[in-house]
């Protein structure tokens, strides 16, 4: 059997990261692996008998139909004697002996952060997810999610408006895209950065492979923020693997009121920590920090209000006085959907609370924070401390 078609063997098998190192140690190659017998698994392996019976049938089928769903689907596998593999992934406890990706992993992702949330997200927790993203993006810092509803997606989301590299890693197989409405977004991450899964084309998404792709977010990640997690929340077995690799947990404050922050203000209690801007995550992991970047895409404002360029060594000269003109017409603005547009013409130069808004507009909650954060994003308005937004053009 071909290196290429061991590797694959190996990793359609499914027989688990820890038994995956284990086979690797022991044998050295998936070539040697799949030529020796389950009792040559068990007893210098520790296999279970599950698992031997996965890997006999991963070694005897014809997997040439995967191969060319891959090919075709423009996927590979990186796999642990890849010089691409990321370094980061390989010191965890419990790395991936092979993952599958669409798109590109680049030298850059090494100073990645993760930021993943509740599926249920509040309008709040998208937003912040969104900003803290697309601040990292503008330090040219890759953005590790898990592409899933709510504050991930926001998450990715924001980087992508930013112009920045972004990296999703997913519960189900490579071809699976879950949810379904994300099918988009699935692409347009994949085109500008990578889409990851440790199980092959066809596996579907359960609900114990969410937790096991949760240590590949936190792996590829010099640290995790956790933007709104309640109590019991797929968010803080990130968090947990995160401390168990030895990554920096972060964790943004939300409402005491609501259940969606009860996860991540415990995880504040026990020391992880606080993020109000992407300016705290620089101050506690440095190695990340780098000049700030201007991205190509989408014009916006600054989401990292608190990074600003350094001072002038001394100051520049003095301009000449300035003729007096006629001031320029402003830029025209330019078209928009219908609940932008309501949005944008109830607010001035003089801050408004989000309350107000929601009142004198009739809008729902949930759809003013989800237009507020589409106008900020165009460059339109800009928020201000306490939830209240101004107009910019």
């Amino acid at each position: 059997m071909q290196a290429a078609e061991a590797w694959l063997a190996l990793a359609c098998a499914q027989v688990g990261a820890r038994a995956g190192q284990r086979l690797l140690e022991a044998f050295q190659h998936p070539g040697t692996i799949l030529a020796a017998s389950p009792r040559d698994w068990t007893a210098r392996a520790r296999l279970t008998p599950e698992a031997c019976a996965r890997l006999v049938d991963a070694a005897n089928r014809d997997l040439s139909a995967v191969q060319t769903r891959l090919t075709r689907l423009g996927i590979r596998l990186v796999t642990w004697d890849d010089a691409d593999y990321p370094a980061a992934l390989r010191a965890i406890p419990d790395p991936p002996v092979a993952f599958f990706v669409k798109g590109t992993l680049a030298e850059a992702d090494a100073r990645a952060i993760g930021i993943v949330g509740s599926r249920g997200a509040s309008p709040y927790g998208r937003h912040v997810a969104a900003e803290l993203a697309a601040g990292l993006a503008g330090r040219g810092i890759t953005v590790v999610s898990g592409m899933a509803l709510g504050a991930d997606a926001a998450a990715h989301e924001g980087c992508l408006r930013a112009g920045g590299r972004t990296l999703a890693v997913l519960g189900g197989g490579i071809d699976i895209i879950y949810p379904p409405e994300h099918a988009e977004l699935y692409e347009r991450i994949a085109a500008t950065g990578a889409v990851i899964s440790e199980l092959p084309p066809g596996a579907p998404a359960a609900r114990y492979t969410f937790p096991v792709r949760n240590r590949i977010i936190s792996g590829l990640s010099l640290g995790v923020v956790i933007v709104e997690a309640p109590e019991k929340s797929g968010a803080l077995i990130t968090a947990g693997h995160a401390l168990e690799q030895g990554r920096e947990v972060f964790a943004v404050p939300g409402s005491v009121n609501s259940v969606q922050s009860k996860g991540s203000h415990q995880l504040l209690r026990d020391g992880a920590k606080l993020v109000e801007s992407v300016q705290d995550i620089l101050d506690e992991l440095p190695e990340v920090a780098a000049p700030r970047v201007t991205p190509p895409p989408l014009p916006g404002p600054s989401w990292d209000d608190s990074a600003t360029a350094p001072e002038p060594a001394s100051p520049p000269p003095p301009a000449p006085r300035p003729r007096k003109t006629a001031p320029a017409p402003p830029p025209p603005t330019p078209a928009l959907p219908p609940e932008e547009e309501a949005l944008l013409h109830l607010l001035s130069t003089t801050a408004r609370h989000v309350d107000q808004l929601c009142e004198d507009s009739g809008l729902p909650p949930a759809q003013v924070n989800a237009t507020l954060l589409m106008l900020e994003l165009k460059g339109l308005i800009q928020r201000r401390p306490g939830n209240q937004y101004i107009r910019l053009m």
